[in-house]
């Protein structure tokens, strides 16, 4: 088997397709988690519960915004 062949093989693979795409998905929506996180703890006259009751739902909603975009393509 050809390397170029076998290689495209590769990365036309649905599973790896959906990995990288999922990986890139949660660094983008990772750091604007963080940053929004950050801005609760320090810029707001909120009690510091409320970020990890804001990361709480930011993980459950993340699954679901994943999902949603996973069907659609």
């Amino acid at each position: 088997m050809d390397e170029p062949e076998y290689r495209e093989g590769f990365l036309n693979h649905p599973l790896l397709q959906t990995f990288i795409f999922y990986s890139i998905f949660r660094a983008i929506y990772g750091a604007g988690i963080v940053v929004v996180t950050w801005i609760f703890a320090t810029n707001s006259n909120l009690h510091p519960s409320y970020s990890i009751v804001f990361l709480l739902f930011s993980m459950v909603f993340s699954r679901y915004l994943f999902k949603k975009i996973r069907n659609n393509n």
